[in-house]
């Protein structure tokens, strides 16, 4: 099952990082592990980047092809956790 998550991208460009949000699509049977990831905040701070200065994130652990990739989502782990678990409730089609 696929879930929509937003996820942080910072791009390093020589001189200057770029931040933005995107959307992003995940299998919630490839998710290892979803912790809260409180030191992001402090790294909008020092690059002065004004986006998601209220938000919470979390890092999502996926696993794809054999190896562990690292998203910086937003939202807090319960957040994301339960959004999951929504998703993947079982529907009865016609029924």
């Amino acid at each position: 099952m696929l879930v929509e998550i937003k996820k942080l991208n910072i791009s390093n460009d020589g001189y200057t990082r770029k931040v933005s949000i995107d959307k992003m699509y995940v299998n919630v049977n490839h998710i290892v592990s979803i912790s809260d990831y409180n030191q992001v905040k402090d790294f909008l701070l020092a690059e002065q980047a004004h986006m998601g200065t209220g938000e919470n994130f979390s890092l999502l652990k996926v696993l794809t092809a054999g190896k562990v990739d690292e998203i910086i989502a937003i939202g807090t782990s319960e957040e994301l956790f339960s959004s999951f678990n929504e998703t993947s409730k079982r529907v009865l089609l016609n029924g």
